[in-house]
């Protein structure tokens, strides 16, 4: 977290002095929660994969161009924990069941 955050601060420096401004460009939004139980482990996937629909870049979670949902569904290599993932929803049929819910613009995976 803190390489990201010093990649954050770099970035808004050099930012800040090309077109001579002051302050910080992000909005301090971020944070991190542990994952304490299984439905908050698929509250936290949801929330990852809706957030392009969420946040108007594409109309639904199947749409999300660089989304790891089609990722996680594809047979490709990958460095993503696929076969757990797809194992924890019990099919990759379930897993699309699971994400074809609602997006509630008002939920996080806090709830």
């Amino acid at each position: 977290m803190e390489r990201f955050g010093n990649l954050c601060n770099s970035y808004a420096k050099s930012f800040n002095k090309i077109y001579s401004r002051k302050g910080g460009l992000f909005m301090d939004t971020m944070k991190r929660v542990d994952i304490a139980d299984d439905p908050q482990f698929g509250s936290a996937i949801f929330y990852i994969h809706k957030n392009p629909a969420h946040h108007h870049y594409c109309n639904s979670i199947d749409e999300g161009k660089w989304s790891s949902y089609h990722s996680l569904l594809s047979k490709s290599n990958s460095l993503l924990l696929r076969k757990e993932v797809i194992e924890w929803f019990g099919s990759p049929e379930k897993f699309i069941e699971f994400h074809k819910q609602p997006i509630d613009l008002k939920s996080d995976i806090e709830d």
